[in-house]
């Protein structure tokens, strides 16, 4: 196990005091009745995984304690519902209503308070939809957040106006959006990150009781929350140092679970045999591709290259050298089982010849006899280097069997692997320069629409750089759809487009293989990408003793 400070032996030591001090007490003719021990669940985390900051900055939507914490210590207007309906779920709002997609009324839940006592109003839920996204676009605008104005119609009642119509079938806007307590953000709403937020304020069913940046996050149920009380009384989010060390613990029962990266399939059949675990499969949530970073002054930048590319990789092998097994192809940002997939766009299934073509009528020949096709602009050997974050240890095994799949096609691949924030700040940034190709991956579950975005020449999410004003300007009228039909065609529409032009090369869907011990607790809540995702918050609050 790690070394670091461990909030669970501070939480022993005070247990042992307490009893022995109780012991004193009885002895001496006392008849105070134990109080039973609180009830504790207990997650793991991989290094890397966790907040170093509780600052609302990029981390609270790319980091997964920053998914899993902002969730339940602060709220959202509404959430997803569990499987199989995924249904909206009111939370701070308790119904809403638009006639047009542009004006939005929603009815905030009279009890509704934050963790100082102070009540939620419309006031909060105007300035967090109204300024978060122009503070942090990156991180927060997309469908449903371009705010334009908004109106406290009373102090429970909110009237948002957007820019444009925005429709996103039986969901509500706006997606994924926490609402803050004005009284505390309003000196920093241009910049928010600016408050350390070192004591969160926020209005969920848990808050913060000890911070300790990168290694841990103690959490304790909110006494006084307004809504549906927690089954447990306290989580702690640990982290671990290794893969090793994280599924030791849950072997040990320090921890009762791992986050929502669960276990690899290769260590899952292990645990699984544990009479204590219990590994839960279910519908994969995370898509994975590559990004080409199309404004890189490499052969990245030509989309028959691209082709080529996708047609070198084995998807079988991966699925089967990695995975084990529990994946499955993946040609599209949508799931196959959805109706908006377009089962007509074309297929990157391995084939070396179709491969091979491509790249001998792009010029990308072998010009010096070595094996290795050269640029026909350097004459040089082509040699693409694929970032991966060193953190997703399937992720480097994926990427050096992609870099033996390439080699059979002529091409080097360099495999970079570097620590998740130095990724982030690269992907992100695909304009600098910074990277040339990286494995990625979206998440875009039941209502989907956000995903669009990665493509989107408007927007930060764009992690290629990818420009195409058709694909803009149908995006446009997806949003605003007057019906879902018409949305559905659309939607089509934008896959067919990525699917020719490949700025971002569909891989693999992983199956989710949650860990969980089975002798102390129970209620977990089972969804598309697991029991915890930033869809899937329930499980924190249904869990509950056995």
């Amino acid at each position: 196990m790690n070394t670091h400070r461990n909030p669970l032996s501070r939480i022993i030591t005070i247990s042992i005091l307490f009893l022995l001090l109780f012991g004193i007490f009885a002895y001496a003719g006392g008849s105070q009745e134990v109080k039973d021990e609180k009830v504790r669940l207990t997650v793991g985390f991989r290094d890397g995984e966790a907040l170093d900051s509780l600052a609302v900055d990029m981390a609270w939507k790319t980091s997964y304690m920053g998914l899993e914490f902002w969730h339940i210590v602060y709220n959202q207007l509404w959430g997803i519902g569990p499987s199989p309906d995924y249904d909206p779920v009111p939370l701070l709002a308790t119904s809403w209503e638009t006639e047009d997609h542009i004006t939005w009324i929603f009815h905030l839940d009279e009890d509704a308070v934050w963790q100082d006592g102070t009540p939620v109003t419309a006031d909060d839920v105007g300035f967090s939809l109204y300024y978060l996204p122009k503070a942090i676009p990156a991180t927060y605008l997309g469908p449903g957040t371009d705010v334009a104005s908004w109106e406290a119609i009373d102090d429970k009642t909110v009237k948002i106006v957007l820019n444009a119509a925005v429709n996103d079938g039986k969901y509500p806007i706006p997606l994924w959006t926490p609402i803050l307590p004005k009284h505390i953000f309003e000196p920093y709403k241009d910049t928010f990150s600016d408050y350390p937020n070192e004591a969160p304020v926020g209005n969920g069913p848990f808050k913060v009781k000890e911070f300790a940046p990168s290694e841990y996050l103690w959490l304790e149920a909110d006494e006084n929350y307004w809504g549906e009380k927690a089954g447990v009384d306290e989580i702690v989010f640990q982290t671990f140092g290794s893969d090793d060390a994280l599924y030791a613990a849950l072997k040990s029962g320090e921890i009762d679970m791992i986050t929502s990266t669960g276990a690899s399939p290769q260590i899952a059949a292990d645990l699984d045999k544990d009479p204590n675990i219990s590994v839960i499969r279910s519908p994969g949530l995370n898509n994975l591709w590559i990004s080409f970073n199309t404004y890189s002054a490499t052969p990245l930048a030509d989309k028959d290259f691209r082709k080529a590319f996708m047609y070198s990789i084995d998807k079988d092998n991966i699925i089967d050298l990695v995975y084990m097994g529990y994946a499955e192809k993946a040609n599209s940002f949508i799931y196959p089982e959805m109706d908006t997939y377009n089962d007509q766009i074309p297929v990157y299934d391995n084939d070396l010849d179709k491969a091979a073509a491509l790249l001998d009528t792009a010029g990308y020949t072998d010009t010096d006899g070595d094996g290795l096709r050269n640029d026909p602009a350097t004459g040089e050997n082509v040699n693409i280097e694929l970032m991966v974050s060193s953190s997703a240890t399937a992720d480097v095994k994926m990427a050096s069997l992609i870099k033996e799949n390439l080699l059979r096609s002529g091409i080097e691949v360099t495999v970079k692997a570097v620590d998740l924030a130095t990724y982030w700040e690269f992907i992100v940034s695909a304009k600098s320069d910074g990277y040339q190709a990286a494995i990625a991956y979206g998440d875009p579950g039941p209502n989907g629409n956000w995903v669009w975005n990665y493509a989107d020449s408007q927007t930060g999410w764009n992690t290629a750089a990818y420009a195409n004003p058709e694909y803009d300007e149908i995006l446009a009228k997806m949003i605003s759809a007057p019906d879902y039909e018409t949305q559905k065609a659309y939607i089509k529409q934008l896959q067919a487009i990525l699917a020719e032009d490949l700025p971002y090369g569909l891989l693999v869907r992983p199956e989710s293989l949650d860990p969980v011990r089975t002798d102390r607790l129970e209620g977990w809540v089972q969804s598309m990408g697991g029991l915890t995702s930033y869809i899937n918050p329930w499980t924190f609050s249904s869990v509950h003793p056995k």
